[in-house]
């Protein structure tokens, strides 16, 4: 009978290829995820513009969400989800295999591309929130958390 080889062998890495900006951003909007985040901002942006209008607070908030989110994003990326300790910790490491690990092992599969949709609409939630509200006050943060 032949032995079992119960060694642990890693996933084997796509190979790596280098999309360009445009294609990025095709398989990005392309994406059903991304097309129902999109399609939530506008429908969100629009109900809260036709319904209150914007005063320059709100205006402010919205702006400084489309602006600052991008970097806010790639920061949490960069700074907490390459940080060690998430692979490391057993509260975490799941999580940061299942998801970021394979996004990086796997960096033009498009079904890498995103955590599931909680953790992903519960920080954008709080970001766009807190964004809004530090460059528009109360009114900034519901203006922020309707275009974020």
């Amino acid at each position: 009978m032949p032995e079992l080889d119960l060694s642990f062998r890693p996933r084997k890495a796509t190979p790596p290829t280098r999309l360009s900006a445009a294609n990025y951003a095709m398989q990005f909007v392309r994406y059903p995820r991304v097309q129902l985040y999109m399609l939530f901002a506008i429908v969100s942006t629009l109900a809260a513009l036709l319904t209150f209008g914007w005063t320059w607070e709100e205006a402010r908030g919205a702006f400084a969400v489309i602006v600052a989110f991008p970097f806010v994003e790639y920061s949490i990326h960069r700074f907490v989800l390459h940080n060690l300790l998430l692979c490391r910790s057993p509260l975490t490491a799941r999580f940061w295999s299942s998801n970021h690990h394979l996004h990086h092992l796997h960096p033009t599969d498009s079904r890498h591309f995103f955590a599931p949709p909680a953790p992903i609409l519960v920080t954008a939630t709080l970001l766009s929130l807190l964004l809004g509200w530090a460059a528009g006050g109360t009114e900034g943060a519901g203006a922020g958390l309707a275009v974020g």
